[in-house]
């Protein structure tokens, strides 16, 4: 005959019953992925991640000079601006704190 406690009766599993701070259904028996461990390359790297995201406008500011320069040529007269630029990057390494910075040039722009 029956096959069971009629249903207002039967014990219902808790994902079944709406919560009872009357939020909505929709999110109950939601399962989250459970979060991925962190390799250990990522936790090192995240603090210089966090610092590049907060100081980025300040990075491009700095770099604009660098940009101004026609570096990317190998006519003859560019040779001056190409070693302008070497020196300036050299000196902008250096003030990041970079402990040696060399400028090693080819034989063409020497």
């Amino acid at each position: 005959m029956a096959a069971g406690p009629p249903p207002e009766t039967r014990p219902r599993h808790p994902r079944e019953s709406p919560p009872a701070n009357g939020a909505s259904r929709s999110h109950v028996g939601v399962r989250r992925k459970p979060l991925r461990a962190i390799s250990p390359v990522a936790q090192v790297a995240r603090p210089a991640l966090l610092h590049a995201q907060l100081q980025a406008d300040r990075f491009v500011h700095d770099l604009i000079p660098f940009l101004r320069f026609p570096s990317i040529s190998n006519a003859r007269k560019h040779r001056g601006a190409v070693r302008q630029c070497a020196a300036w990057l050299a000196g902008h390494l250096e003030g990041i704190g970079l402990p040696d910075v060399q400028i090693n040039a080819h034989r063409d722009i020497q």
